[in-house]
């Protein structure tokens, strides 16, 4: 006759959690270092880099300036700061460098098609995530 294990996994459900959010996490920092990387490659290709438009409507607008290294700095990891949420996202822009999601995918006329850094970034991370998820 089998003999019965009477566990109530409920009391370690906190626990489990903790560790799957360190993972997360974990697997979000690989992609971002890796969206870095694509980003800087991407800049060492050639791109132009300008200031404010001095004439139009937009003329004098922050908003305007290009500076590719400005993106580099904005890709991070945020993570819901709750003990009940698993919410953990990887942003790049902000908001005088808005046009983060016109590189990705080309859109809005972007001159010269997408220039995409984080789709590859997540894409050449697998294995490493792999590897963080199964614990190796």
């Amino acid at each position: 006759m089998a003999k019965m294990i009477n566990w109530n996994p409920e009391r370690k459900i906190p626990e489990f959690r903790k560790i799957g959010m360190e993972r997360l996490v974990a697997c979000a920092e690989v992609v971002r270092m890796n969206a870095i990387y694509k980003l800087q490659s991407l800049i060492r290709g050639g791109w132009k880099e300008h200031e404010e438009y001095k004439t139009g409507k937009s003329a004098g607008k922050y908003w305007t300036v290009r500076h590719y290294r400005e993106m580099v700095h904005t890709i991070r990891v945020v993570r819901k700061h709750n003990e009940t949420s698993r919410d953990v996202r990887i942003y790049a822009g902000n908001k005088k460098t808005w046009w983060a999601i016109q590189m990705e995918y080309g859109r809005g006329g972007w001159k010269g098609g997408p220039r995409s850094f984080l789709r590859p970034a997540i894409r050449s991370s697998i294995p490493q995530i792999k590897a963080i998820v199964e614990g190796k």
